[in-house]
């Protein structure tokens, strides 16, 4: 762990807890202002969500079933939970993203693209080509779950692999939006971004489910991680994934992993404001760790290849964030 420029550190936990505790109150959060949907209770989790009322009502309740999910900590404080399902889209089709409900919408035929989301990454530019600060390299042996089972709550595709690394402490960058080099290193990682209004290429094999989760403002889902969850995780399947804010307040940051080969990944967080979004095409690396508030994300059934980040003695690895260029960084140290 490296920490050149100053010796004080800033606790991710403790500081976004007390940055968020005064808009709380304050926001309009994307699931409060949604008249057209109905809510709908899942026995089996204990908890009532926002359906959009255009999804018939039993494939509503089905899919919200698939979908759901539902976190507490020790101290039985929210963690994550589901909140809304704001659109199915349908196998083979495109989809528009809006800043507005349902977020994420299947494209008409006439807006249809000729690319699709395998595409995006096939586009990649090399990752030589965009400055080494940009991100992090670390040596790993990426174990899948059918060769390590390693225990674990909260993963919603079954049996969870290992990520072995021989750090106690794995410092990824943070790219922003007002970064000039923003565009470039998303590309470089095989992703792209999107703004209101835009036409996504998708073109996924199956359905899609456009779902809203609230991960916590003040560290609680990072909690879960390490008190539950035997650690951070990243993963990657074949659908892709469409992460947006539904509000200003909604803090969206996705974690992007690209395998170089040999035993190395490069690893690079991206900020998502509110009116944009991230494609990140199926068999990405990635995770959202770091999001703060809620997320909307597309949602696909198939298998999928989850590792858990241990070091070499199979104890937990901290991750933190540090911003590109600034004189600090943002720790997240829960362990």
């Amino acid at each position: 762990m490296s920490n050149p420029i100053t010796n004080k550190t800033f606790d991710f936990f403790v500081n976004n807890s007390l940055n968020r505790a005064e808009t709380d109150s304050k926001e309009s959060k994307g699931c409060d202002n949604l008249d057209a949907y109905r809510e709908v209770f899942l026995p089996n989790l204990g908890i009532s969500l926002k359906v959009n009322a255009d999804i018939p009502e039993q494939l509503g309740f089905e899919k919200a079933n698939l979908v759901s999910v539902h976190r507490l900590i020790e101290s039985d404080d929210l963690a994550m939970t589901t909140k809304a399902l704001h659109s199915i889209i349908g196998a083979k089709s495109d989809v528009v993203m809006s800043a507005r409900p349902p977020f994420i919408r299947e494209a008409e035929p006439v807006e249809t693209t000729g690319s699709n989301h395998t595409q995006v990454t096939d586009n990649a530019i090399p990752l030589s080509s965009v400055p080494s600060e940009a991100y992090t390299v670390i040596d790993a042996t990426w174990h899948d779950a059918s060769k390590v089972h390693i225990r674990t709550e909260g993963n919603l595709f079954g049996e969870s692999g290992l990520l072995e690394v021989d750090l106690d402490t794995i410092s990824i960058p943070l790219v922003k939006s007002s970064d000039d080099i923003y565009g470039d290193v998303a590309s470089a990682f095989g992703v792209q971004m999107f703004k209101d209004g835009d036409v996504i290429p998708v073109k996924w094999d199956g359905e899609l489910y456009t779902s809203q989760y609230c991960l916590g403002r003040g560290g609680q889902y990072e909690q879960y991680r390490m008190e539950k969850g035997n650690g951070f995780f990243i993963e990657t399947h074949p659908f892709p994934h469409i992460y947006t804010s539904p509000s200003k307040q909604d803090e969206i940051i996705v974690t992007i992993g690209k395998d170089l080969g040999n035993g190395q990944f490069a690893l690079v967080n991206f900020e998502v404001p509110y009116g944009t979004c991230i494609l990140v095409p199926g068999n990405t690396i990635h995770a959202d760790v770091f999001t703060r508030g809620d997320i909307i994300a597309t949602i696909g059934e198939s298998e999928a290849d989850v590792v858990l980040i241990h070091d070499k003695s199979d104890h937990l690895v901290r991750l933190n964030q540090r911003p590109l260029g600034l004189n600090t960084e943002r720790w997240l140290d829960l362990v």
